[in-house]
């Protein structure tokens, strides 16, 4: 996805740290959707409030 950098993959922990740069701040339905269509299972998603103002959840 564009805008997207990868901080940090655990594989033995099962995460990954990402952050967005605006606008390209995916909803959790579209990020599910395009870990799921990568192959891999997300579970859960944790944001940065401070860094999240576009976000109601």
């Amino acid at each position: 996805m564009d805008g997207i950098s990868i901080h940090e993959i655990d594989p033995k922990e099962g995460f990954a740290k990402l952050s967005f740069k605006q606008p390209y701040m995916p909803s959790d339905e579209i990020l599910k959707e395009t870990v799921e269509n990568a192959g891999f299972k997300l579970t859960k998603v944790q944001r940065n409030k401070e860094n999240d103002s576009d976000q109601d959840s």
